[in-house]
């Protein structure tokens, strides 16, 4: 313990180390604005299991005093501490959702709040450790009990569905198809809900009656069959264009993709109702025969 107060060093491979993994926790802090970094940190997991080592040796007073006092010179937070720190924290923030609510008629709370940013980053904090199941129970409740939205994303689709489908059915007359593109000029918003209508129905957080209610109208759940059936309607197109014909060159100026997607088909489809849809349309299998 002398040695260790005068800051002796007994292996110089781990303080070497130590100083970088110090050295990643001063960057964290200057970014965040504390050293309170979660175990399991995607974006660095080395310095999440760093940090809970020091406060193990910590714990057990196996931590040099020289490594003691460099962490508690940045304010570093030891467990018990960090257990006061974050409820205290957490009551102040909760008493703000409850004051934002009287005032907004609701929690969503934006992710970049520029009346208070770490409000609005908190409040974004809760719907991730709910998600990762790292929400006490008890602290679920309570957000729950003032109408806390966990998923903002479901909220915006469960409000404007209806009025969404109706846009969908409007170009469906208009195009024959419901394969609205992700970038969609004349509407972002409707492009962005069709593939939002994918993601829900894949995680299986859409309802049956929505999903019955799109397939009615032939809507595609599949993101690769919608970007086949979406070449297939530019085929159709190309016919319509020249004269019945579907022989789409190789190097196709105008469509260079849809050339290269021709070619692909002859040489690679073989599920039967994609077969099915280009004969019906006279598609010339053999690239040599017109």
């Amino acid at each position: 313990m002398r040695l260790e107060s005068i800051g002796f060093v007994w292996s110089l491979q781990k303080s070497s180390r130590w100083e970088s993994m110090f050295q990643f926790l001063l960057e964290y802090k200057d970014q965040h604005g504390n050293t309170l970094i979660p175990r399991r940190y995607n974006k660095n997991p080395q310095l999440g299991h760093w940090v809970s080592k020091q406060t193990y040796w910590h714990s057990k007073k196996q931590l040099p005093s020289n490594c003691v006092l460099c962490l508690e010179s940045i304010s570093f937070v030891w467990p018990l501490q960090k257990s006061t720190l974050d409820r205290k924290k957490w009551e102040s923030m909760f008493q703000l959702l409850l004051e934002y609510k009287g005032q907004h008629g609701n929690t969503l709370v934006p992710s970049k709040y520029n009346k208070n940013p770490q409000f609005g980053k908190w409040v974004q904090h809760q719907r991730h450790f709910y998600s990762k199941k790292e929400l006490s129970s008890n602290l679920v409740l309570r957000l729950e009990s003032i109408g806390f939205v966990w998923c903002v994303q479901i909220l915006i689709v469960d409000t404007n569905w209806d009025a969404m489908y109706q846009l969908l059915l409007e170009y469906k007359d208009q195009h024959g198809s419901t394969l609205v593109p992700a970038k969609y000029n004349k509407n972002a918003q409707l492009g962005n809900w069709v593939g939002t209508q994918r993601k829900f129905h894949s995680k299986e957080q859409l309802s049956s009656n929505r999903v019955l209610r799109l397939k009615s109208i032939g809507f595609v759940f599949d993101a690769y069959e919608n970007n086949w059936m979406h070449m297939y309607h530019r085929l159709c197109s190309y016919k319509e264009k020249h004269g019945g014909s579907t022989t789409v060159p190789r190097l196709y100026a105008k469509d260079p993709s849809l050339g290269f997607w021709v070619k692909l088909q002859r040489c690679k489809c073989k599920q039967k109702d994609r077969v099915k849809l280009l004969d019906d349309i006279g598609f010339v299998w053999d690239a040599v025969r017109k």
